[in-house]
């Protein structure tokens, strides 16, 4: 799917996924859990476009996050903090990998996929704008694909 030049991650970021919404008690955005491997709600607030900040960069955002020591060392707790957070920080590394050393996105592909295994509906209800990266993801191509 990544190598795809559908739009099927900008389609499905573009759908309203406000109904039925994200079960009762969950905090799939994570702004009630525990922080103490990241800053959950700050990582959300650093992938956000801000207008008032027009030099603030997303990619360059997250990488104090992505690459933080804390969760190098305590993934484990990340992930039960905040699953769709640590989704996103193995996206952020992949795409870090794919456009810098693309050799190492193996490591990291593993991850990625992960994430195509979940409810969509949860993915797109859970205000992480996941589908929105893997879009972004799709343009990091160096090659289209394409057999000789």
């Amino acid at each position: 799917v990544m190598g795809t030049e559908w739009p099927i991650y900008a389609l499905l970021n573009s759908y309203d996924w406000s109904w039925p919404g994200i079960p009762r008690g969950r905090d799939y955005s994570c702004s009630n859990s525990n922080r103490t491997v990241i800053d959950w709600p700050s990582l959300r607030r650093a992938l956000q476009y801000d207008p008032s900040h027009p030099a603030m960069s997303w990619w360059k955002e997250s990488v104090q996050y992505a690459f933080s020591p804390t969760l190098v060392r305590d993934f484990f707790t990340g992930s039960t903090e905040c699953l769709y957070g640590v989704y996103v920080l193995n996206m952020v590394k992949a795409m870090w990998a794919t456009d810098t050393e693309s050799s190492s996105y193996n490591v990291y592909a593993p991850y990625v996929q992960w994430i195509l295994f979940e409810s969509v509906h949860l993915l797109g209800a859970s205000g992480w704008q996941i589908f929105a990266l893997l879009h972004h993801f799709t343009s990091l191509r160096r090659h289209g694909f394409r057999l000789d």
